[in-house]
């Protein structure tokens, strides 16, 4: 039986009544109802529910193979190899259940949600490609069309959060074909393809803000708002960056901040305005060197970001978020009589184009001012700024230099 056909088992909410574990609800291969037990603590059985999850899909790359022509011989290059090796790859990241978050290493729920994307996009070239999913060299699999109508065919069936992962799957993919032992090129590139699904059909850049703009909304915010501001501009902070920031990150030069979201070294200089309107702010709000400089007024963090998965389809996952700093920048905005009405995230971008626009600022220094794990993704902030934008630039660095 064809277990990729099954719906995935969840875990339960709630512990079984006579043993107090937590279990996840199943069927065998002869469909007879089962339960897979694992312990009386929620967060370690969420770490064992992933793992036998991974356990019980590690065979299916191979099933989707064997259903495949037998007559046609598996070349070492086929789809079917390096998306094997890829997943094998994969699995050596995930870390300990109590090990630390160290660079490189994912946990055990991330890897089974890498296995799903890789699976979905398997099982789709198998069933529309036919004998060549099994027989043909990576390299020349897809053509543009074939890529296209598979992407197409995902924008039908699920969300753009899902077709926008599956996307950055099937190039991490490529990438990895194309380092040893592989070396495989793919016969198309990004630019080649239109993006199906997703945020837009094409990339479109973030409306950015005038000085007029951003003179009116520095004038109508509050201090704690201003200081948000200028921690998004001089340090490139989003809103999950301010809402995890301690003064232990801060001293008059520096900020040193490990992101959350990638999980890698992140420091760079501290410009004397921002420097002055946090010490500021703490000087009215005085907060021990290791808690959160903002909060809610009931002591929450002013960001949550809680994701759980649901329903019988991969990658179907419902998010509950809770932004005090959203609500808040949604009402300055308000007050503030600007027509601009881009979110705050925006601001962070605006921080690290400026950065990027300084005398000799290099693509390392800006990749750890910004927190990127990519150079790829560096790579953008150092581009030449448009004409329309100059003023602006040099307006957000003459700002940052001063104090007045």
């Amino acid at each position: 039986m064809d277990r990729t056909r099954h719906r995935t088992p969840q875990l339960s909410e709630k512990p079984e009544r006579h043993t107090g574990r937590y279990y996840a609800a199943y069927r065998d291969d002869d469909g007879k109802p089962k339960r897979k037990r694992f312990t009386k603590d929620r967060k370690e059985s969420e770490h064992l529910y992933h793992l036998w999850l991974a356990e019980r899909s590690n065979p299916d790359i191979e099933i989707i193979s064997r259903q495949a022509e037998a007559d046609k011989p598996v070349t070492d290059t086929s789809l079917v190899a390096v998306s094997s090796a890829y997943l094998e790859r994969q699995g050596r990241r995930v870390r300990g259940f109590d090990d630390d978050h160290k660079r490189g290493t994912v946990n055990q729920q991330t890897c089974d949600d890498i296995r799903r994307q890789v699976l979905t996009i398997v099982e789709w070239t198998k069933k529309n490609l036919g004998v060549r999913f099994r027989s043909t060299d990576l390299g020349s699999l897809f053509t543009v069309s074939e890529y296209e109508d598979m992407f197409l065919d995902f924008t039908k069936r699920w969300g753009p959060s899902f077709v926008n992962k599956l996307r950055q799957r099937f190039w991490d993919m490529v990438r990895f074909a194309a380092r040893e032992p592989y070396r495989v090129q793919l016969s198309l590139t990004r630019d080649d393809v239109r993006m199906y699904g997703g945020n837009d059909t094409k990339p479109s850049r973030r409306a950015l803000p005038t000085v007029s703009d951003l003179k009116k909304i520095l004038k109508a915010a509050t201090h704690r708002e201003r200081t948000w501001i200028w921690l998004a501009l001089g340090c490139a902070f989003g809103p999950q960056d301010i809402a995890r920031c301690k003064p232990i990150h801060f001293d008059k030069h520096n900020f040193d901040l490990r992101r959350g979201k990638t999980g890698v070294d992140r420091y760079g200089p501290m410009f004397p305005r921002v420097w002055a309107q946090l010490k500021a702010y703490l000087h009215e709000h005085p907060t021990k060197p290791n808690d959160l400089v903002f909060t809610t007024s009931d002591g929450h963090p002013i960001v949550i970001l809680r994701s759980k998965q649901s329903g019988d389809r991969a990658g179907k996952v419902s998010y509950t978020k809770s932004s005090a700093l959203r609500n808040a920048w949604v009402r300055l905005l308000e007050r503030s009589g600007s027509e601009w009405s881009g979110g705050f995230y925006t601001l962070r971008h605006l921080g690290g184009t400026a950065y990027g626009s300084r005398p000799k600022v290099s693509v390392v220094a800006l990749r750890d001012f910004m927190g990127h794990t990519s150079i790829e993704t560096t790579n953008r902030y150092l581009r030449a700024v448009t004409p329309q934008n100059r003023q602006l630039m040099a307006w957000i660095t003459k700002s940052l230099d001063s104090v007045e």
